[in-house]
């Protein structure tokens, strides 16, 4: 994640500063394409797999008795996984409730394809329904489940699945409209449009906003102390949503002349 920089406190509560959003789709626009942070998240790991071809006369783990040439790490397919991502995103349209991930645990409920050609010459890509990847696990049961486990547990601490930290770009204009000299009926319609070849744009601000939605742990409605009964909120059966405040930090404006 980030580092932690001044002014901000040593640690942040529920901070997500620096963490890859898995719901990387951006609704409505689906056709914008954004997994490079997903993608980056995704290139150290690697995929262990053991066949049980890797037993040897006595039903002994051939891989360590002795030196192989075979390597069983490898590394993710990023292009397969990002296939089952989109795949999973896709159920949206059909029903509201799915389609998107809720919790960054949700992340081990997802296949990581391994690169290249794995043990045996076969290069697992994917397939609707992701059949090819689970005959891959078939096949390799040999594998333990810390092992398999294991690129998950490096993945879940650099995710989330709500980002508390937007970049708004903004362009707002001053804009002056010509005076309506027709009938009264028709001048809510004609104050409602802007004509470009009637109207005037006065002025401009082009710029960007970075946005942090954060909790202040001082709430007083935190506090039964302090906040009155219909404000306090009790974190163990209430949702944190109302406490999250906003701040802004940074802006800049755009001025290419």
């Amino acid at each position: 994640t980030m580092p932690v920089v001044e002014p901000y406190a040593i640690s942040e509560p529920f901070s997500t500063a620096g963490k890859v959003n898995l719901n990387y789709q951006l609704m409505p626009f689906s056709y914008i394409k954004r997994s490079t942070a997903l993608r980056a998240a995704l290139h150290p790991l690697r995929v262990t797999a053991i066949p049980q071809t890797f037993l040897d006369g006595s039903k002994q783990f051939r891989y360590k008795g002795q030196d192989n040439t075979e390597n069983l790490r490898y590394l993710v397919d990023r292009d397969e996984t990002i296939k089952g991502f989109d795949a999973f995103f896709d159920k949206y349209k059909t029903d509201k409730a799915s389609g998107f991930f809720k919790s960054a645990s949700q992340i081990c409920e997802r296949y990581l394809y391994p690169k290249g050609a794995v043990y045996g010459g076969t290069t697992i890509k994917y397939t609707t329904g992701e059949g090819a990847i689970k005959a891959f696990w078939d096949k390799n049961q040999l594998t333990g489940d810390n092992v398999r486990e294991k690129p998950y547990a490096d993945l879940y601490p650099r995710i989330t699945t709500k980002s508390n930290t937007f970049t708004v770009h903004y362009r707002v204009q001053t804009v002056r409209q010509r005076s309506y000299s027709g009938s009264p009926a028709g001048a809510d319609a004609y104050y409602r449009t802007f004509n470009e070849g009637r109207d005037q744009i006065m002025s401009e601000l082009r710029g960007s906003a970075t946005i942090e939605r954060y909790l202040d742990p001082e709430d007083p409605r935190f506090q039964s102390n302090y906040a009155p009964a219909s404000e306090r909120i009790d974190v163990e059966k209430q949702s944190l949503e109302p406490a999250y405040r906003f701040r802004i930090v940074a802006n800049k404006r755009f001025m290419p002349w």
